[in-house]
């Protein structure tokens, strides 16, 4: 926390002490994004995303949507493709599975 000021964005997640963490980071002017299933509004400095309020495995998904909307325009913007794989690992693919008889 220690090195978190203006220069600096701030990615949280969660519906309970996060809250009041994104909170106090916007307050002190860390640039700050929310995901979360509370009904918080956003406010100078703090950008809430909100996402259902749905079971822990449904809800991993919808949080890292933003995540990667994010990533993705932030490649953009510095011109690298993200439509691809930069490597191609043989050791990282599972094998086709043969069907069931």
């Amino acid at each position: 926390m220690e090195p978190l000021d203006s220069s600096i964005g701030c990615l949280l997640f969660g519906d309970g002490r996060e809250v009041a963490l994104a909170q106090y980071l916007a307050d002190a002017g860390v640039r700050t994004v929310l995901v979360t299933a509370a009904d918080v509004p956003s406010t100078a400095g703090l950008q809430v995303v909100s996402v259902p309020d749905v079971p822990a495995m449904s809800r991993a998904v919808l949080d890292i949507v933003p995540v990667q909307v994010a990533a993705g325009a932030l490649a953009r913007g510095r011109g690298l493709a993200i439509d691809g794989f930069v490597h191609h690992q043989d050791d990282t693919k599972v094998d086709e599975v043969p069907a069931a008889r």
